[in-house]
């Protein structure tokens, strides 16, 4: 008996619980799978950016008008070396102009959620781009 006078039995929160804590454990998931995916993606981003612009820095260091070409395939290289993994799925598009060199990257950062969940807008493809001026001895 229960301290009411009824039996356990016919109590009627018995097992109420189980449907709201479930749902709070579901949503609770889903919460941190967004959080989890959204730090990879702004760490990708981090280091897509700032490999970029170190590899697109020491290419433009080092050449001239005359040996951009050479530079702009360099930057491509070790651009592609610098981000590991990412950089083999990685396009990346190094040009010159008369004084300066421009580099892009478009890559796909990785994913912690299972892709049939659909990319979420903002933490799709990373697309940066980048302009550094050739360095000249006056």
């Amino acid at each position: 008996m229960s301290g009411k006078g009824r039996p356990a039995l016919f109590r009627v929160d018995t097992g109420s619980g189980l449907i709201g804590t479930s749902f709070g454990v579901l949503v609770f998931l889903l919460l941190l799978g967004f959080t989890v995916q959204f730090m990879f993606h702004l760490h990708a981003r981090s280091v897509v950016r700032s490999e970029l612009y170190g590899a697109a820095s020491d290419a433009a260091a080092y050449a001239d008008e005359r040996e951009c070409p050479i530079a702009a395939a360099r930057l491509e290289e070790d651009l592609s070396a610098r981000l590991g993994a990412m950089g083999e799925l990685a396009a990346i598009e190094a040009t010159c102009t008369s004084n300066s060199l421009h580099a892009r990257v478009r890559v796909d950062p990785p994913s912690a959620i299972p892709s049939f969940f659909g990319d979420i807008g903002f933490l799709g493809v990373i697309d940066r781009t980048v302009e550094i001026r050739l360095e000249e001895l006056h």
